[in-house]
């Protein structure tokens, strides 16, 4: 497991950290990490968890993505949102890592521990459904 943090902390208070954030984001700007993965090819799947903030991926995840190269591996995003779905970041990092195959994902918002149980489980069953077909793709090329 690895936690993608940048050099500079984001703050503590939600309203600071949306300023920069917003900041960030209209910059186009890919904030420096303080600490990076050396080696991701030991990896064929890879799971990335992330919030949504404005409605797409933190610019410090694209840091992370356009760092690395995901040929021949498999992506699977998860992010939690107040209420953005997680479509444009997908986009996001698609446009990030355009070699990688990347997963349905899933947005997790405030359902209820239950149900949140229940759609996690059913996600990942989908997810390992996908990273077969994307594995049965590669070894017929």
């Amino acid at each position: 497991m690895f936690a993608i943090q940048t050099e500079v902390p984001y703050p503590q208070d939600k309203s600071e950290c949306g300023k920069i954030a917003k900041q960030e984001l209209a910059g186009n700007e890919r904030p420096p990490l303080a600490v990076d993965l050396a080696d991701i090819s030991q990896y064929d799947t890879i799971f990335i968890g992330y919030p949504v903030w404005y409605g797409t991926t933190p610019m410090a995840v694209r840091t992370f993505l356009e760092a690395h190269d995901f040929s021949g591996k498999v992506l699977v995003p998860f992010c939690t949102s107040k209420k953005s779905g997680i479509e444009k970041s997908l986009d996001a990092i698609a446009a990030s890592c355009p070699q990688a195959d990347i997963t349905k994902g899933l947005a997790l918002q405030d359902i209820g521990t239950g149900k949140m149980q229940r759609l996690i489980s059913s996600w990942l069953e989908g997810a390992r459904g996908e990273i077969d077909t994307f594995g049965k793709k590669r070894t017929a090329q």
